[in-house]
């Protein structure tokens, strides 16, 4: 975040710090000193032989890749970089960043190529490593910024979200007992960066409001903030969804969505990069969309307005296909709980969709505006808008 005092939007408070390797040593008692202060050996972490391990197992003999790996660890000091992360005052030490980065990638493969089947790895990996992939929301959207990270692993990321993490959250996302009461968005970035502390995070902790949004997705040169290449939309509030897709649509950048919706994922695209003048969700007229957002600030605390405002913004199908699901959120049935119900199993099933989508639409798939599946039956359906 920028908080006016001249930082960047990717040097968040906790971020990990990387060392000049001269300043790191080990003591006789095993402890180590990093920048003059002691670090004690159980706080000490190597990654170098668990990297190099991986690598050696799958790298294939007599390629050029892999020959260059073994004159790598063949040095008698290979490249290393040291991190230090302050929040738990941990020390780390990765390898090179190129061999770090391979490690994370070798199983990738070739699973994932353009529809042609015409690029080669490195020209698919340039695609994925010159994505800037915007992600606002981080409930839904942790899961799937994790998805995008294992199979797309850009250079770098923006994540928005203003809200903390509550222990209500955990049914749908990976935390631990530190992580709340704290920003969504910060620890998002933590959890990527305790892997791969090399990419680069823009965290927005005070979310995307007028301030921030532009930012966010157009970018901001002055603060070295690039322009999104794709925003995946996954917040709660009515007002900010329709913002954000208002700013995209103006700036020329695709939106994706994912709807967990009970046992049922729907994902919605905009390709508003190659026609600015579609509507601002799929199969609904913005003038429908901006009286359903009407209705609900006319009465906010209204769950039955504001899902009238989901269900406008993402049609009815899924009523009749999910109707434990419909049940819940018009309150047909006696309820306990007031909060949007959500099933941790269709999260993670809808970041794994969502990193597919991701990825696709990146290397030139084209898909339809809208694909369903339900989890229980395994039916799947898609909605492709008429050309006019």
């Amino acid at each position: 975040m920028n908080d006016g005092r001249g930082r960047k939007y990717y040097e968040y408070d906790g971020m990990p710090e990387i060392l000049d390797s001269k300043n790191v040593s080990c003591l006789d008692s095993g402890d180590f000193i990093a920048n003059g202060k002691v670090i004690k050996s159980s706080q000490v972490y190597d990654l170098f032989q668990p990297t190099v391990d991986g690598l050696l197992q799958d790298l294939i003999p007599n390629t050029p890749l892999a020959d260059k790996f073994a004159a790598y660890i063949e040095n008698e000091n290979p490249e290393s970089v040291w991190f230090f992360y302050p929040n738990d005052e941990d020390l780390v030490k990765f390898t090179a960043p190129f061999w770090h980065r391979m490690a994370l990638l070798a199983r990738n493969s070739y699973l994932l190529r353009d529809p042609k089947g015409a690029l080669s790895w490195d020209e698919i990996r340039k695609i994925f490593d010159n994505a800037v992939i915007a992600v606002a929301g981080c409930s839904v959207g942790n899961s799937i910024i994790h998805a995008m990270v294992r199979d797309i692993r850009p250079n770098h990321f923006k994540i928005a979200d203003l809200h903390k993490y509550k222990l209500t959250n955990a049914n749908r996302v990976f935390l631990g007992y530190k992580d709340f009461g704290q920003n969504k968005a910060v620890v998002t970035a933590k959890q990527i960066h305790a892997i791969d502390p090399f990419m680069k995070i823009s965290v927005y902790a005070e979310g995307v409001h007028e301030k921030y949004i532009h930012d966010f997705l157009a970018g901001n040169p002055a603060l070295d903030e690039p322009r999104a290449t794709i925003l995946v939309e996954e917040v709660d509030d009515p007002e900010t969804k329709i913002r954000l897709r208002e700013t995209a649509r103006q700036n020329k950048i695709p939106v994706v969505m994912a709807s967990d919706l009970g046992s049922g994922v729907q994902i919605d695209i905009r390709r508003f990069d190659l026609d600015d003048k579609l509507s601002l969700a799929p199969f609904v007229e913005d003038d429908r969309l901006y009286s359903a957002l009407n209705e609900w600030k006319k009465d906010m605390g209204s769950k039955q307005k504001l899902f009238e405002f989901y269900y406008t913004m993402i049609g009815r199908r899924s009523e009749t296909k999910l109707p434990e699901f419909s049940s819940v959120a018009w309150r047909k049935i006696p309820l306990l709980f007031g909060g949007v119900a959500q099933l941790g199993s269709t999260v993670m099933t809808a970041g794994g969709l969502m990193g597919e989508t991701v990825a696709r639409l990146l290397l030139g798939w084209n898909l339809s505006e809208r694909r369903f599946l339900v989890k229980h039956t395994f039916e799947v359906f898609e909605e492709k808008e008429k050309k006019q």
